[in-house]
């Protein structure tokens, strides 16, 4: 399996209020991403996983993550987006999403988080 992955990518994501919501009720704060990585199966399937952590005290119900999909010489070609439901206080919870697209991704990398 060839991976592309995001070069040491563990994100973290802060607004500039103290993990208090920005005004669109987003606070990234609380939310790391770790281990994101753009594979391309042996089908030809193409896949963006990762893992979102969640080091609160209080559960997420809904966390949107943002993506921006690259070709071979780094340009920017697409993007995606990942809606990662229930994650636990303290709790992980990891991520597979079909890259749907008919341009020659080649890698992937988180550009936001959203808590909804």
């Amino acid at each position: 399996m060839r991976r592309y992955g995001v070069v040491g990518l563990v994100l973290l994501l802060m607004t500039g209020a103290c993990g208090k919501p920005d005004p669109a009720g987003a606070d990234a704060t609380r939310v790391v991403v770790e281990d994101v990585q753009y594979s391309l199966l042996p089908g030809g399937a193409r896949i963006v996983t990762g893992t979102l952590y969640n080091p609160t005290d209080e559960p997420l119900r809904a966390v949107q993550v943002q993506v921006a999909l690259y070709d071979a010489e780094n340009r920017r070609v697409g993007r995606m987006s990942i809606l990662v439901r229930d994650i636990p206080p303290g709790g992980r919870k990891a991520f597979r999403e079909p890259v749907d697209s008919d341009l020659d991704v080649q890698g992937a990398r988180v550009r936001s988080v959203i808590v909804l």
